[in-house]
């Protein structure tokens, strides 16, 4: 059987996975993912927004 959650428990448990890892995802970040799994932001237009962010 197959158990949907939702998209904030997922962010939730991804962002205790990255916790775990030693990292601390921001505010931000975690805003942004959320704005991808919504809909709102293409995976595309948040890796643009994470390469200009880095200079890259």
């Amino acid at each position: 059987m197959e158990r949907k959650i939702s998209t904030e428990q997922a962010l939730k448990n991804a962002a205790a996975s990255v916790r775990m890892e030693g990292f601390d995802p921001s505010e931000r970040s975690m805003r942004l993912c959320k704005d991808v799994l919504d809909g709102k932001m293409s995976f595309d237009e948040y890796l643009a927004f994470l390469k200009k962010r880095a200079g890259v």
